[in-house]
């Protein structure tokens, strides 16, 4: 790749860092696939839940492509905010009334509530966030996120320039099996001439055969069999995947069409030809064709 040309982007990335956050360690890991849009998961408690927006805003700052999935994960006994015990009284209440009614049906007034079979009512007893002031958890839990993105775009930089590399050696193969089946088309016609001379001698037909006819008919065979377009149409389609190569992200979606059309005149030349040694190097044109592709689905 060379200095001017802007970086491309691969989808798969991962990214990881660590702070501590009114005394609870946090780590925040950013991992990414392959995608056809943009995608957005977060994992995180619910109590921080109102960051999840700003925090979806952020990311696709950053990524056109790709699933992206987020990870906040504390260091508590379950990877959630730090919590106390608190009493539902208003609910405790409604327990130990109906407790109380329930003794007076029994014609038992004087039976004395027991707390300890109010506090295992359900939602008598609940799990509160021990933090006094969550929203001063915000913007800690923020840089800490900003500090894996920055890993986590590098490796997808990285990845980028190994598949733009890779794209470009084997764009240079097939430009190489092109510039052989252009040098073998010439040969065509005579090959064929011959194989129609060798048929027509197999039915001992006259020698008076008007040789100049059968001129003719290798000339309307040649035609019909050109791939001399097909084969412009593939350079063609191999300057633009250059050109987008050094444009630089997004081009993902782009360089996947151009894939299907080169394989398409791949097919095309494939079909018109009958000669074993353009056959050959159509089979491995059409595996370089499908590596690319490959690499391409991964290209954001």
């Amino acid at each position: 790749m060379t200095e001017k040309s802007s970086p491309i982007h691969s989808m798969t990335g991962f990214g990881r860092a660590d702070s501590v956050i009114q005394n609870v360690p946090l780590q925040v890991e950013i991992k990414s696939v392959n995608h056809r849009y943009c995608e957005v998961k977060v994992r995180m408690p619910k109590e921080l839940s109102h960051l999840e927006p700003k925090i979806r805003r952020e990311i696709q700052s950053h990524v056109n492509r790709g699933r992206v999935e987020l990870f906040f994960r504390f260091a508590t006994e379950n990877q959630e905010l730090p919590t106390q015990p608190d009493i539902n009284m208003g609910l405790a209440n409604q327990y130990i009334a109906l407790y109380k009614q329930l003794a007076e049906t029994a014609e038992q007034p004087d039976t004395k509530v027991d707390p300890a079979v109010i506090f295992q009512m359900p939602g008598v007893i609940t799990q509160v966030s021990a933090t006094e002031d969550i929203d001063s958890w915000s913007e800690p839990l923020l840089d800490t996120m900003r500090q894996a993105l920055v890993p986590f775009l590098e490796m997808r930089k990285q990845e980028g320039q190994h598949l733009h590399q890779d794209i470009q050696s084997r764009l240079k193969a097939i430009v190489e099996r092109l510039n052989t089946i252009e040098s073998l088309t010439p040969e065509l016609p005579q090959k064929q001439f011959e194989k129609l001379c060798e048929r027509l001698a197999k039915f001992s037909l006259p020698e008076s055969i008007d040789e100049q006819r059968l001129h003719q008919e290798v000339a309307i065979w040649s035609d019909r069999y050109d791939i001399t377009e097909e084969v412009t149409r593939s350079r063609s389609h191999i300057e633009q995947f250059h050109n987008l190569l050094e444009q630089g992200s997004p081009i993902g979606r782009q360089l996947d069409f151009l894939c299907q059309e080169l394989n398409r005149e791949a097919n095309t030349i494939g079909s018109k030809n009958q000669d074993a040694g353009i056959a050959n190097e159509m089979i491995a044109l059409k595996s370089e064709i499908e590596k690319i592709r490959e690499q391409v689905q991964n290209i954001e």
